[in-house]
């Protein structure tokens, strides 16, 4: 028996008719929700755009294919072996060119060279890192809260301080709304701390904020003007962001950021969070950075012993100077920090043998949180590198 023609179009045509509205609902509803439907095709394309050098390449080009998976579709990555042989894989979406010398925002491994410049000066002033904050900032001895007497330098450096920008508003990123540190610190008197200072680990910009004051304080200069003296940052590349985005810069995507899009910039001060994310550059760059500080003896961020009772198993359960220990597997601890600010994830990992990996993507994770998959992906591969 023959079908009629239309018994076979209508249906077919009511279908594509239904499914057209659909997309148009999602995607009136959610400009970006379209893209997000077509991000695993460009993943699965841009597979095979990969291009990587050095000794070591084997160990970093599938970290590559987990970043892809993590919402970059144009990623740096970059190991420096313990002996300073250097590997390196860049990727971009299929027609365009892999950029090694593209530069990324850097956002929280900012905090890696807060830290050390920190660290640095303390040293060179002969103070400890147990030195209460309020030594520079008196007015403190006023706090509406008594316990920042008890504040210190070392609190700060390690998250400790009292502050959980989970608990309380994060006074550096709120929408709109300009930032108090570093250039007013009288609300600071005002703060309510989230829990006793040392008795617990709280993720904080603005602890990184304060400690951008103190490092002022301890040089008697602006805080990027003490950073570039101490790293020569310009002849690495490496640049403050104030915002809008360089002639040099990767471009973003924010088809998995939320709220936020590529004019995010327009509701942050990028001057207040210079030292917490402000930095940015290549991955070679930062690496190669890295690796000077380790190879000379000069590096502090990982001089330090875990707090009583951290488990080392554990993602973020303590941190260092900064980075946070993680040691999964007996044979492997690494010092880990991680980064983001809406349409860039970053990743630096130091090593127990002297090895620095360092990771910078051009979006964040479709799913979860962009870093830590790719920490995930690329631990079991470092250490059976070692083994």
């Amino acid at each position: 028996m023959r079908i009629a023609p239309r018994l076979v179009v209508y249906p077919l045509l009511g279908l594509a008719l239904l499914v057209g509205a659909w997309a148009v609902h999602h995607s009136a509803a959610d400009a970006s929700w379209l893209s997000r439907q077509r991000y695993p095709l460009e993943a699965l394309l841009a597979a095979a755009n990969v291009h990587c050098q050095g000794p070591d390449q084997v160990l970093l080009r599938p970290a590559l294919a987990a970043a892809r998976r993590a919402g970059s579709l144009h990623s740096q990555i970059v190991y420096v072996a313990p002996g300073g042989q250097v590997s390196r894989c860049t990727s971009a979406p299929l027609g365009q060119s892999p950029d090694a010398t593209a530069r990324y925002r850097y956002a929280s491994l900012t905090k890696l060279l807060t830290a050390q410049a920190v660290l640095e000066a303390l040293a060179e002033a002969a103070l400890p890192t147990t030195t209460p904050l309020s030594h520079w900032l008196p007015a403190l001895h006023q706090a509406r809260d008594a316990r920042w007497q008890q504040v210190t330098v070392d609190q700060l450096l390690r998250h400790r301080a009292g502050l959980d920008r989970l608990r309380s508003p994060d006074p550096m990123t709120r929408h709109g709304v300009a930032p108090w540190c570093p250039g007013d610190l009288e609300p600071l008197q005002r703060v309510e701390l989230d829990f006793d200072p040392g008795t617990a680990s709280g993720y904080s910009n603005l602890s990184y904020c304060l400690l951008g004051v103190v490092l002022e304080q301890l040089t008697g200069q602006p805080y990027r003007q003490a950073m570039e003296q101490r790293f020569q940052l310009a002849q690495r590349g490496l640049a403050f962001i104030d915002g809008p985005y360089l002639a040099d810069e990767v471009g973003y995507d924010f088809r998995h950021s939320g709220f936020y899009g590529e004019n995010y910039h327009r509701w942050l001060d990028f001057p207040a969070l210079s030292s917490s994310a402000g930095l940015s550059g290549t991955a070679a760059a930062l690496a190669d950075l890295l690796h000077q500080l380790q190879h000379s003896g000069r590096l502090r961020v990982t001089d330090y012993a875990p707090i009583e009772g951290c488990r080392l198993e554990r993602q973020k359960d303590c941190y260092g100077y900064a980075v946070f220990p993680w040691q999964p597997d007996p044979a492997l601890r690494v010092e880990v920090q991680q980064g983001y600010v809406f349409g860039a994830s970053s990743l630096a990992v130091l090593d127990q043998h002297g090895g620095v990996l360092v990771w910078l993507g051009n979006g964040s994770a479709p799913q979860g949180q962009a870093a830590g998959q790719l920490l995930e992906d690329l631990y079991p591969r470092l250490l059976a590198h070692y083994q």
